[in-house]
């Protein structure tokens, strides 16, 4: 405006003025308006593989857990098998020992009241000529049963009351020798039975004899 002489000017505003243009959107309004739709489709499709990844992590996670799990569980269940096998085992053979404690009380007692002289006496007494002693034992009666599962032979079945016996073997010239002895045996009346377990022909020297063995049970 210049004052003296009362006139109005009008000034633009230039670049020095602002020291930038104006901006100004020449795009059509339909134009702004498939921009801004096509940034939000981007934006989805970001945020759908997104989430279809995290999807996947978790379900290879929980499939993963789930084969460890079932792994752990199926060495506890195993695990567990083994010990109760162990258990019965370990009962079992706590069982056999009391019973073979109650029999060595048992085999302690007869053995201190058994007259070994009157039965080496019966022995003596009861071989007939042509036939020789080679073994004395005194025991007690087991039965061995079937073979245990495995394969594994079974122990012997043992019982609480105990069953004395004497193992006799020997050597006989003749079966009737051998016949001999075992009516003898059984009729000194001190075993309830006399068994012959084994007669086997082995050569000595130039005469042939049967090497025998026979189980007495009182």
């Amino acid at each position: 405006m210049n004052a003296a002489a009362g006139d109005y000017v009008a000034t633009v505003p230039g670049r020095d003025t602002l020291g930038q243009l104006p901006r100004v959107n020449l795009l059509p309004e339909s134009e702004r308006l498939r921009q801004t739709a096509r940034r939000r489709q981007r934006v989805w499709g970001g945020l759908v593989v997104l989430v279809a990844l995290l999807a996947g992590a978790t379900w290879q996670w929980s499939r993963h857990c789930g084969s460890e799990t079932t792994y752990v569980r199926t060495a506890l269940a195993d695990m567990r098998q083994r010990v109760r096998a162990a258990e019965k085992e370990a009962a079992a053979l706590a069982a056999q020992t009391e019973v073979l404690h109650k029999q060595q009380a048992s085999l302690d007692a007869m053995r201190a009241t058994e007259s070994w002289s009157q039965r080496l006496a019966e022995l003596a007494a009861a071989v007939p000529e042509g036939a020789m002693l080679t073994l004395i034992r005194s025991g007690q009666a087991t039965r061995t049963i079937g073979p245990s599962k495995g394969g594994r032979p079974a122990a012997p079945a043992l019982s609480a009351a105990a069953t004395p016996e004497m193992q006799v073997e020997g050597l006989a010239l003749s079966h009737e020798a051998l016949a001999t002895l075992l009516t003898r045996l059984q009729q000194t009346g001190t075993y309830q039975t006399v068994r012959l377990v084994r007669s086997i022909s082995e050569p000595i020297g130039s005469l042939t004899a049967l090497d025998f063995g026979i189980v007495c049970r009182r």
